[in-house]
């Protein structure tokens, strides 16, 4: 081998890796998804073959999201179906490279992605396509060749080279391929070229109509390119789509020759004949909108006011006049082109505290009014609103017809005080008075007086505001509690001692009515509750009043001074004392009485059949069958039941209330 060969075999090596266009795709195996540290490969394509091949490979990765796997299954003629890419971002730095696939893309000026080709015949590494598959062999110029990551290493040979292999010689007239695209034949010893292919070499035979990696448009189809397998077979490329949607020569452009649009900043542009877009002159003040590429009066959709008249702009960038503004909405809004409700700058007032301006035909909500001047006036806002009242101490103020505060004259008497809730003098809130002699009356918080429930009952009387009693009146609460006025309040007293009850509101000895016996004396209580003798009995005073005791049945009258009776029912008889009547009493019946007993005094007190009379005689008076001699027969005056020569009167000697029938007042019978 010469320095020489050795140098040229070096320099094609460099000149193929880093300028010919992609080569084609190796046989029988699919393209491998991209793997950058950005962004990971889609989805890989089929591969194509001859023969029976393997599917597309395995997605790339991207920052460790690892793609999707997938194996293609065999066929007869074509790869399986495509590899799944790996995920990854769509954003990236300019002149940044990738593979998407077999696509190689590349980061444009503005940060996105786009395809440098259609695809790679032998795959895409880095951004870059490879120049062959990995680890084939061949044979170019006479020298042995071997590809490595998807690059040719050059062996230069002494003699030649065959079946990627360097020999001595050859075996005459056996043909192989001189690079893809030449088929030699040994000759003489040596390899000579006898034909170039128009698709590839594959084992000396020319193959397919095409030359990996050309690229064409698909008949028919504006979108789908079609790139030259490594069999040099006619295959779809990656659709046209997003920025590049064109299909030229093979290519994803921008756009197809002769197209127009508007840029996003509102240039006109053309499309060349490279697909690409290309800047217009700017539109001028008279056509000042570019539409569809192209300038016009106005963009569409867009509207103004002409001499006070809507216009809308069509979609051919056309000014169309529209309705005139009248009714609720009759004026042209300048700023929007439509029919408003206002004029442009008027206010108003939204509500109490909100301002509001016209603005594009309506009215716009401003800043809501502050504590300085909180409340909305003509669209402005004030201190205060038209006729509202205030204190400032006691002073009050009210508010003029244009939202300012105007101070009044201080207060005073009769009205000393500025009332917050009405700002106006006023009497202070709580205080009172009375109207009349029986009608009390209170501030209110508006600084008015107000009437109160007018005084009645046992506190008639109005006096500094308040309900009092009557001074020094007096009344009874109970039968043994009084109470009198003083200082207009009820003061209360309990009776007791020798003033127990009470009677015209004060503590007396008696009850008024009530009756007491004061020997035969009746006192009755008056309605002052003072006892007053009313009667003196002529028998018998008790409880209160004067009894005839030879009237009732049971009961023996005994003591004519404590007006004393005994009680018949309860074994009493009375012991009568003739010599000191006041000392008599009543005993029980078993008690030996020494003086003159009675065991009745009438004839009402005989209740035995067997013993219906009462005999009064010398040594007492008792009921027996019959009255024996000596004795006389005791009797009622009121029911004398004596004979008719008999009258019923007083005994002579006896008990001065004993009652007798006898033909003569002062003889027994």
């Amino acid at each position: 081998m010469t320095l020489h060969r050795w140098l040229v075999g070096v320099a094609v090596a460099t000149w193929l890796y880093a300028g010919c266009s992609t080569p084609e795709r190796t046989f029988g195996q699919g393209p491998r998804g991209g793997n950058t540290s950005s962004t990971g490969g889609r989805d890989g394509e089929a591969g194509s073959a001859v023969d029976a091949g393997a599917g597309g490979a395995q997605g790339g990765s991207s920052n460790g999201a690892e793609g999707g796997a997938s194996e293609g299954g065999a066929g007869p003629t074509t790869g399986g179906g495509p590899g799944s890419g790996g995920a990854g971002s769509d954003e990236c730095t300019p002149d940044q490279r990738r593979c998407n696939g077999d696509v190689p893309e590349a980061c444009d000026a503005d940060g996105n992605w786009e395809r440098t080709q259609a695809g790679c015949a032998f795959g895409c590494t880095d951004g870059v396509c490879n120049l062959c598959e990995e680890e084939t062999t061949a044979c170019e110029g006479g020298d042995a060749k071997v590809c490595v990551a998807g690059q040719w290493q050059y062996t230069l040979c002494d003699q030649l080279c065959e079946e990627g292999a360097c020999v001595e010689v050859c075996e005459e007239e056996k043909s192989q391929c001189n690079g893809l695209f030449n088929v030699e034949t040994c000759t003489d010893g040596v390899y000579v070229d006898t034909k170039e292919c128009p698709g590839v070499c594959s084992a000396g035979e020319c193959v397919g109509d095409c030359r990996p990696d050309s690229k064409r448009c698909k008949a028919g189809s504006s979108n789908l390119p079609e790139v030259c397998s490594a069999s040099g077979e006619w295959g779809a490329g990656a659709t046209c789509e997003g920025a590049s949607p064109i299909c030229l020569n093979g290519a994803c452009v921008a756009c197809e020759q002769g197209d127009k649009r508007c840029s996003p900043e509102g240039r006109p542009q053309l499309c060349t004949e490279f697909g690409s877009w290309e800047d217009q002159q700017p539109c001028g003040s008279e056509l000042p909108a570019c539409v569809a590429g192209e300038c016009r009066d106005c963009a569409p959709s867009s509207r103004r006011c002409s001499a006070g008249n809507p216009q809308l702009c069509d979609a051919n960038g056309s000014w169309d006049d529209q309705p005139a503004c009248a009714g609720a909405t009759p004026v042209c809004v300048a700023a929007t082109g439509i029919c408003g409700t206002c004029t442009e700058g008027d206010v108003q007032c939204g509500d109490e505290k909100t301002p509001q301006k016209c603005q594009g035909g309506k009215w716009v909500d401003q800043a809501a009014c502050s504590a300085v001047r909180p409340v909305c006036l003509g669209g402005v806002c004030a201190e205060c609103a038209p006729n509202d009242r205030e204190c400032v101490g006691t002073r009050p103020r009210i508010c003029s017809n244009n939202g300012s505060w105007v101070a009044q004259e201080s207060c005073m008497a009769p009205t000393p005080q500025c009332v917050p809730a009405t700002g106006e003098c006023g009497c202070p809130e709580g205080n009172v008075r009375c109207l009349d002699s029986n009608t009390p009356q209170q501030c209110s918080a508006n600084g008015s007086w107000v009437d109160q429930t007018d005084c009645a009952g046992d506190t008639p009387i109005c006096k500094l505001g308040k309900c009092h009693c009557t001074e020094g009146a007096r009344e009874c609460t109970s039968s043994t509690g009084a109470r009198v006025c003083q200082n207009g309040a009820w003061v209360a007293e309990e009776c007791s001692g020798t003033t127990p009850v009470c009677a015209a509101g004060k503590c007396a000895v008696c009850s008024p009515g009530s009756s007491r016996c004061v020997g035969l004396r009746v006192d009755t209580c008056s309605a002052e509750g003072a006892w007053v003798a009313s009667e003196t009995c002529s028998q018998f005073c008790t409880s209160g009043r004067c009894t005839n005791p030879g009237g009732q049945a049971g009961i023996v009258g005994c003591n004519p001074v404590t007006g004393e009776t005994c009680k018949l029912a309860a074994d009493e008889y009375c012991c009568y004392s003739p010599d000191k009547p006041g000392a008599s009493s009543c005993v029980a019946t078993r008690q030996r009485c020494n003086l003159y007993p009675m065991a009745c005094d009438g004839p009402s007190d005989c209740k035995d059949a067997s013993q219906p009379v009462c005999c009064v005689g010398p040594n007492g008076a008792s009921c027996q069958a019959s009255c024996p001699s000596g004795t006389s027969i005791a009797c009622d005056p009121v029911r004398p039941a004596c004979n008719k020569l008999q009258s019923c009167g007083p005994q002579r000697d006896g008990p001065p209330n004993l009652n007798v029938c006898s033909l003569s007042l002062l003889d027994p019978i």
